[in-house]
């Protein structure tokens, strides 16, 4: 190791310390990494979630040609937040393979993390279209509560905090489209102070997201209003009246 330096430009590990595919990739031993996921009270992400890998693609015959999808995409996602979406797809418009996921569920990105696409799924996301199958990219990481009875929203702050973004940011692995693993992100260490706020984090969350949704909508409402070329206060006043 150089004295300039405090990185290691070399890593020894033992056979039986590598990860379960016995790959000795560097990322998945940086020093800093390590260091942060050392947290002694903490319960790992893989006890708390499901890794959901349901797929749909346009040669599945798993739905019925007459069902709609609406289609995420990783850009759908943004700092705990999921675009809402209206638009109707069939089956064979949905592309490239897909994954399934529902309302719920937590979406976490595996490609470039500092762009934090993660996001939870509103509970009321298909409330106007029961019938409708959400699908997204194959690049995203669908976890699903392991206690059906327990939200996974809690886990939007925690997954945005400055640590885990860090341990996600040095894990990545690859060229072209680095991307960090399974294993890593089933391995991190959620804090046992995190998990006794659960219920309340999950709270204030799912009421965030309901919010995020409800001005989302408003504003495009609104701009609609804009474009048909009618005054919006006009519109509200005709409605006040009609109240009467």
């Amino acid at each position: 190791m150089s004295k300039s330096s405090p990185m290691p430009t070399t890593y020894i590990r033992t056979l039986g310390a590598l990860t379960d595919d016995l790959a000795l990739v560097p990322e998945r031993y940086h020093p800093a990494k390590e260091q942060k996921l050392k947290i002694s009270n903490s319960v790992l992400l893989g006890e708390l979630v499901t890794d959901v890998r349901e797929t749909v693609s346009t040669t599945t015959q798993t739905f019925p040609r007459e069902t709609s999808f609406i289609i995420y995409e990783t850009s759908d996602a943004d700092k705990g937040f999921l675009q809402p979406k209206t638009e109707l797809h069939n089956i064979a418009e949905i592309g490239s393979t897909k994954k399934i996921f529902r309302p719920g569920d937590v979406l976490i990105s595996r490609l470039r993390p500092y762009l934090r696409q993660v996001a939870f799924v509103p509970t009321n996301l298909l409330r106007n279209s029961p019938n409708v199958i959400l699908a997204c990219s194959t690049e995203f990481y669908v976890l699903r509560s392991r206690d059906p009875e327990r939200s996974v929203a809690f886990l939007i702050p925690y997954l945005l905090s400055s640590d885990v973004q860090e341990v996600l940011s040095l894990s990545q692995e690859g060229g072209h489209h680095p991307r960090f693993s399974t294993d890593t992100l089933m391995k991190l260490p959620v804090p046992e102070s995190v998990v006794k706020q659960r219920s309340w984090l999950s709270y204030k969350v799912e009421k965030l997201s309901s919010q995020y949704r409800l001005a989302v909508e408003t504003l495009s409402a609104l701009a609609q209003n804009c474009c048909d070329g009618v005054p919006i206060a006009k519109q509200n006043r005709k409605k006040k009246l009609g109240s009467r």
